[in-house]
């Protein structure tokens, strides 16, 4: 992988890392202790819809066609390979999910003891789980929801010779079969089908040495960006207005995802082009594992102290992110500098 590709695939991991953040402050449905706090339909929730819903979901495609290329490169498909690599991610997946997953649930049990803070927890207190319960909050469901990334990402990983196999053997019929698989939405029970088609899609890429990503993409740039746009802006307006079809919907989200994903490729050659590395983009996996559940907690902050307007939940839906990002680059950039090590521990040696 050349100097070009590697700074690209960073840079558009931490911006992506940003969507998901963006994605996560979506408000139009707040749960509280005391109440559950909805928002009518409205320019706010024309808004929020289509970013979160809508730009902001190219983000986690994205993560698991650079996982699966990443995984896959350079790879020559021998078994004693794969155990190298499933080495490796014990340490850069398997280890950050665990540390996180018990960190949160026993912050949550202990600010659960606290009265007043009561308000800001909904549904079943940590110390009335069964022992069932306790497991599947750690290993299965975790409080920090959006490790259901690693989880996934952990069992693609140990599937990952089964997978080299099939895109070596069938080539392009594995493949659209996913995506077939994708596109109508197969209940794949133990993993999501997004995770498996776009993990595969980065692994075909990776696996029959593709050369076009090292290549920049600028004429067409502005072609991708607007048909994403307008695919999304359709997609928005029908759900702003009831619209029946659900698969409709649902076809509409992914050729947006499909096309946005390219967006997202081109448009670091048309905007960005930077031949600089900065240590921002460093910090896209601590933002990761540290944004939820606290943007939880400031939104039901904002709403609890608010009137709960509709221009109020816009205002929250930006701010609040902000906040939680600037909040993260602190915390990490602290630990990083005074506790390297055990930065390095907690982020999988990121």
């Amino acid at each position: 992988m050349n100097e070009y590709l590697s700074l690209k695939l960073k840079v558009i991991s931490f911006f992506s890392m940003i969507l998901v953040v963006f994605l996560h402050s979506y408000n139009l449905v707040v749960n509280l202790d005391s109440e559950v706090i909805l928002l009518d339909n409205g320019y706010s929730s024309f808004i929020q819809i289509f970013l979160s819903q809508g730009i902001c979901r190219v983000a986690v495609p994205l993560f698991f066609s650079i996982s699966g290329y990443l995984f896959f490169l350079n790879s020559e498909g021998h078994l004693g390979e794969f155990f190298l690599k499933f080495s490796k991610r014990l340490k850069t997946i398997v280890i950050p999910y665990l540390f996180w997953s018990i960190s949160w649930l026993l912050l949550f049990f202990i600010l659960q003891s606290i009265t007043r803070l009561g308000l800001f927890f909904s549904g079943k207190h940590i110390i009335d789980y069964s022992a069932k319960e306790f497991l599947a909050t750690i290993f299965i469901n975790p409080i920090p929801y959006q490790l259901w990334f690693l989880r996934d990402l952990m069992f693609l990983v140990v599937i990952a010779p089964l997978l080299f196999y099939l895109i070596k053997k069938t080539k392009y019929l594995f493949l659209v079969s996913i995506l077939i698989i994708w596109i109508f939405d197969f209940n794949l029970m133990i993993i999501a089908n997004e995770s498996l088609f776009f993990f595969v899609l980065g692994s075909f890429i990776s696996i029959n040495n593709n050369q076009a990503l090292k290549e920049k993409i600028t004429k067409v740039s502005f072609i991708y960006i607007l048909l994403w746009i307008i695919i999304l802006l359709v997609r928005t307006s029908l759900i702003q207005y009831s619209f029946e079809s659900t698969f409709v919907i649902s076809l509409l989200h992914k050729i947006g995802v499909l096309i946005g994903g390219l967006a997202m490729w081109s448009m670091y050659d048309t905007m960005i082009a930077s031949k600089r590395e900065f240590e921002i983009y460093n910090y896209s996996f601590f933002i990761f594992v540290f944004h939820e559940p606290m943007l939880s907690f400031v939104k039901k902050i904002f709403f609890y102290l608010s009137n709960k307007s509709e221009l109020l939940s816009l205002v929250i839906y930006f701010v609040a992110p902000v906040l939680v990002i600037a909040i993260c680059l602190f915390v990490g950039s602290l630990l990083k500098r005074v506790v390297p090590k055990f930065y390095l521990f907690i982020c999988g040696g990121r």
